[in-house]
């Protein structure tokens, strides 16, 4: 799939779940656009951020959230407001027509990654490949026992790319449900070879749950993993870049 710039009629429908990504080393000014965008409470909590490349990403990240919906809703961006579950997920109390907006959102050395749809119970998640993760002690600790023998099992070499697609697989998974790795990461198997298409493969505390989720690769840069999930019966993606980074992708 390609990333475009999104048309000014956009409009969400449940048979889409639309991904906006921008990179987050942008030019002073798109930071500040962003940043103009925030709610108060929002330019305050990344006021706090001691480090550049921190503060960056928490303002690109939340002002791509906002110029996505703003986009889709045709509201301004400085007027939405967020909600949180007692888990701290966020939402939205505003709605498209009688659906309810979901959105999630991802970052990751660099890129930054937005999804929104309605309808539906959602979950991104963006992962650079890192050579010099300690993988098989994470995937020991984290995976399922089927999991860790399946990455076990990859050549040497594939290893560090599988651990990396398991993760935002099963990472993307929790965040849909809404309760994080608090979850429990090993409470359901998916697949592990990064090549195939994502799937889940067993939920423990109901086996009649793998037919609800379904999974699907985010096509990004090579040397990252991405993984979108939702509920509500199969989806397909659209992929809108960010006009203000779009030269830099």
């Amino acid at each position: 799939m390609t990333w475009r710039k999104p048309p000014e009629d956009l409009q969400l429908d449940t048979a889409y779940i639309d991904v906006w990504r921008s990179r987050i080393d942008l030019a002073k000014s798109d930071v500040a656009a962003y940043a103009g965008t925030l709610s108060r409470q929002e330019r305050e909590r990344a006021a706090k951020f001691t480090f550049p490349d921190k503060y960056e990403e928490y303002v690109v990240t939340r002002g791509l959230l906002r110029k996505a919906l703003s986009h889709v809703l045709k509201r301004s961006p400085g007027t939405f407001q967020f909600d949180y579950t007692a888990s701290r997920k966020p939402y939205l109390s505003c709605s498209a027509g009688d659906a309810p907006v979901s959105f999630n959102v991802s970052h990751s050395h660099g890129q930054a990654l937005v999804a929104i749809s309605v309808d539906r119970n959602i979950g991104i998640d963006i992962e650079k490949i890192r050579a010099e993760v300690e993988y098989e002690k994470l995937a020991r600790r984290f995976f399922s026992g089927a999991e860790f023998e399946a990455l076990m099992r990859c050549p040497p070499e594939q290893r560090v790319v599988a651990f990396f697609a398991t993760w935002t697989r099963k990472e993307a998974f929790v965040k849909a449900v809404g309760k994080g790795i608090a979850f429990g990461l090993s409470e359901f198997d998916v697949n592990v070879n990064p090549v195939e298409a994502p799937v889940m493969l067993a939920t423990r505390w109901n086996p009649q749950h793998v037919s609800k989720w379904f999974m699907a690769t985010v096509d990004t840069d090579e040397n990252y993993q991405a993984t979108l999930v939702a509920d509500g019966g199969e989806f397909q993606m659209r992929l809108w870049q960010d006009h203000a980074s779009s030269d830099r992708m």
